[in-house]
């Protein structure tokens, strides 16, 4: 069993969140996969909360990452009620059509044990230390979720995080991994970019770690 604390940072204050002894009974996730979650949080996927209920994990994907979704519902099948559903939307200005593929685990404490730890104000953040979490198996959930290769380096997706929370990733990154990096200012954001003198290690951490579907990633 997990048994942590974490300070999260958030646009206006720190909360100190002792979360121990909820996890110490109620989380039933794996040290392994709560290291695999962190890196999808990290990318996109979302944990959705009301404020009468426990939280749930909402993964989705193009319908071309099919095998790479049905992955990770093989990862999480045990926290789920219902298997991955395709979802058909029509782009109303373009006319075009767009399928995903979806799946929402069960509410569980668990879930909003995270939820509490990765949002504030309804807005997702990152944990102040954050980097205590962060393992290579993290780095590759994270690239798989949401990056991708840019010429003979590789963006991180960070565009939702603040600049103070890119920087900390870029830290992490830089301190914990050796991995040189960059950030990249856009109009709807910052994201990370690996150099292409860190790649070789880039690859070297992660590879092990990708479904055999997402390697294209690392060509």
């Amino acid at each position: 069993m997990l048994l942590f604390s974490l300070l999260v940072f958030s646009p206006t204050k720190v909360l100190n969140i002792n979360v121990a002894s909820r996890l110490l009974n109620n989380l039933p996730v794996s040290d392994d996969l709560f290291k695999i979650i962190v890196g999808l949080v990290l990318g996109d996927v979302h944990i959705y909360r009301n404020k009468t209920e426990n939280a749930s994990l909402h993964i989705e994907q193009s319908l071309k990452k099919e095998e790479y979704l049905n992955h990770l519902y093989d990862l999480l099948k045990n926290f789920c009620e219902s298997q991955p559903v395709i979802r058909t939307k029509t782009i109303k200005r373009s006319g075009t059509t767009h399928q995903s593929i979806r799946f929402t685990t069960r509410q569980l404490v668990c879930f909003t044990e995270l939820h509490n730890l990765f949002y504030f104000n309804g807005t997702k953040i990152v944990p102040l230390n954050i980097e205590s979490y962060i393992a290579p198996v993290s780095l590759a959930y994270w690239a798989m979720d949401d990056g991708s290769k840019a010429g003979e380096g590789f963006h991180f997706n960070t565009h939702g995080f603040t600049l103070e929370g890119v920087n900390m990733l870029s830290s992490i990154l830089l301190n914990k991994f050796n991995l040189i990096n960059t950030i990249h200012s856009q109009e709807r954001g910052y994201r990370l970019y690996i150099t292409s003198k860190s790649m070789d290690l880039f690859r070297f951490l992660v590879k092990p770690h990708f479904h055999d579907s997402m390697l294209y990633k690392l060509d």
